[in-house]
């Protein structure tokens, strides 16, 4: 039987983690505390020798995780690793600082990032579809969609930087064999075996 190893961190510290007054902020950044945390998350993944072992890594497209991933992974030494960004492992969106700001200015600020499948879809198209509100069913539907996805990939071991309220119906809704099922930390990893 075959088997993917997985890898999944949720973002670093942004400003809409900190206060609510921050929620209506459009995809925010990382705050300092956020970069410290992913410096401190990017000497642990070398000490373990974990990102010499990724084939591939998928990112969310919004600014919290896209400075995340760019900030762990140091890409002069690692620069034969695929990094893709998909819509479909984006926060549950309720709130405007779920809301995704234009896929074109990310492209220049990350050209280390493949954009090329949401690239098309420049307007935040799931946040209008529900009005900013999406609904909890609609975020399982995209946990499942992207298992399904991982599972037809040909890489075996893969990082997921992405965000809380996905990881959450995600390890509780979707990957039901996984023991710790509590809600990430900022910049939290964990491991496990997705068997095809």
């Amino acid at each position: 039987m075959c088997s993917k190893t997985l890898y999944w961190i949720r973002h670093g510290e942004s400003l809409s983690n900190i206060s609510e007054s921050n929620y209506s902020i459009i995809d925010p950044g990382l705050t300092s505390n956020g970069i410290t945390q992913c410096k401190n998350l990017k000497t642990y993944l070398a000490n373990n020798k974990i990102i010499d072992k990724i084939d591939l890594i998928i990112v969310s497209p919004l600014y919290r995780t896209l400075e995340t991933c760019a900030n762990i992974i140091d890409l002069e030494t690692n620069e034969n690793i695929k990094i893709i960004s998909l819509d479909e492992i984006r926060e549950h969106i309720n709130q405007p600082c779920h809301k995704r700001k234009s896929i074109k200015e990310k492209q220049k600020k990350y050209k280390f990032i493949n954009f090329n499948k949401i690239i098309d879809k420049d307007e935040d198209l799931i946040y209008k579809k529900f009005n900013g509100q999406e609904p909890k069913q609609n975020v399982i539907s995209r946990c499942e969609w992207f298992v399904n996805w991982l599972k037809n990939r040909s890489e075996k071991n893969i990082m997921i930087i992405t965000h809380g309220n996905f990881l959450l119906p995600m390890f509780t809704n979707v990957l039901t064999d996984v023991v710790n099922k509590n809600f990430f930390s900022n910049c939290e990893i964990r491991k496990n075996i997705l068997t095809l």
